[in-house]
């Protein structure tokens, strides 16, 4: 695997009042005290760089707290192959006590099933249609 970007933070505030970092593919939104909302930008690709990028942001945000991850898709966007493999590595996990993927139409959902059943994730994961449902899923994550 590739080395790990660095990276500067700026946080900045959402509407709402939650910390958030905007990236070229998504932006990283400290949603909880415990919980990280991933939102994936429409059309963007998502490749091992975005990846150390998030979990380098989700790390300044929580420090050396343990949090869950809510990766929110779009329409049209796509993970490399290598990105994939990334998100489900034991080296990925750090901090992580899970992660739920929220898909919106039958071409991510297929995406995010591939994923749970080839790459095989190294923490627990789950795929939602329901973010009322995946947030209460992650918030019972020890």
């Amino acid at each position: 695997m590739s080395a790990a970007p660095s990276q500067d933070f700026s946080i900045e505030k959402t509407e709402d009042g939650f910390p958030c970092v905007h990236f070229p593919t998504c932006v990283v939104v400290k949603i909880d005290e415990h919980i990280s909302e991933v939102r994936i930008r429409e059309g963007a690709f998502v490749d091992e760089t975005a990846l150390y990028l998030t979990k380098q942001a989700n790390e300044f945000l929580f420090g050396s707290e343990r949090y869950a991850v809510l990766v929110t898709t779009s329409n049209f966007n796509a993970i490399s192959e290598k990105a994939r493999e990334l998100s489900a590595s034991a080296e990925f996990v750090r901090n992580t006590k899970g992660k739920a993927l929220l898909v919106h139409n039958s071409a991510t959902k297929l995406v995010g099933n591939f994923y749970l059943n080839f790459n095989k994730p190294k923490m627990p994961t789950r795929l939602f249609t329901d973010r009322r449902k995946a947030l209460a899923w992650l918030k019972t994550l020890k």
